[in-house]
């Protein structure tokens, strides 16, 4: 298996989930991991982050389509994993490559300038084979949320709702931990970036963690399911690496705090 992983905005190949999903791969499986290093063109301002998503995504085709067509590599057997905008950049990527690779993982795609746009300038589920993602940050854009909730994977999975994680900052703590720690930048990933990172570190506790599968309801809200017995009898899936392509739709769990480890709830 080939997993290729995608950073986001203001961080690179060194930023420690980086490592920590790369270890977990190495330990659990018999895999290539490839990792994508854009952060000489991922900076502020944020609209030109954006359009540059477009020339990572071309470049990644590039070695990818290079690695099919002449060193044997079987696109069935090709993962890409993007977080924010990262997860953009994977799907600008996968509408490149031919054959279509197996998988792609949106993890808390990022939503400004991206949320109900055209499927060409986004992640969509023509990508690849199977498109996944989890939404953790979907709270609107004027209230600091990171990502979005629009589902536009064959499947959808929003932990705890899908708009801010338990025991993360809401909106005024983000403004203000934006300003206290402005020059601290891993006070700033702890704090402001803490519901938007909750899906890259649920996703890689997935690949370590058999004891529990992250076991998520179809349903249309979290409301839904925690508070009526409308969902109780839906289908279920498994959220990250152990996703499932059918059934497909929106599916709902609740997990562990933010600051819980592991955050899987049995």
């Amino acid at each position: 298996m080939t997993r290729v992983i995608i950073h986001g905005m203001i961080e690179n190949y060194q930023a420690p989930w980086y490592d920590q999903m790369r270890q977990a791969f190495l330990d659990t499986e018999d895999s290539n991991v490839i990792f994508v290093d854009w952060s000489k063109t991922n900076h502020f301002p944020y609209t030109q982050a954006t359009a540059n998503t477009q020339m990572v995504g071309a470049e990644v085709s590039l070695l990818i389509n290079e690695l099919i067509a002449n060193h044997g590599a079987d696109p069935q057997l090709i993962h890409l994993i993007g977080h924010s905008l990262g997860a953009h950049a994977a799907g600008y990527a996968g509408s490149r490559i031919v054959p279509r690779v197996s998988r792609i993982t949106g993890l808390d795609r990022a939503g400004p300038y991206f949320e109900w746009t055209d499927p060409l300038v986004r992640l969509d589920p023509t990508d690849a084979q199977f498109v996944d993602v989890i939404h953790t940050d979907g709270q609107r854009h004027v209230q600091l949320g990171l990502g979005l909730l629009q589902p536009l994977g064959h499947v959808d999975f929003y932990p705890n709702g899908g708009l801010e994680q338990p025991q993360c900052p809401k909106m005024t703590g983000k403004i203000w931990n934006a300003i206290i720690n402005a020059l601290n930048n891993e006070g700033f990933v702890d704090t402001v970036l803490c519901s938007h990172l909750f899906s890259v570190y649920t996703f890689t506790d997935s690949i370590r963690n058999s004891n529990c599968s992250y076991v998520s309801i179809a349903c249309s809200s979290m409301e839904k399911l925690t508070q009526t017995d409308e969902c109780s009898r839906n289908p279920i899936n498994r959220m990250g690496l152990h996703a499932s392509s059918f059934p497909q739709g929106s599916f709902y769990l609740s997990t562990q705090d933010a600051n819980r480890y592991p955050y899987c709830r049995r």
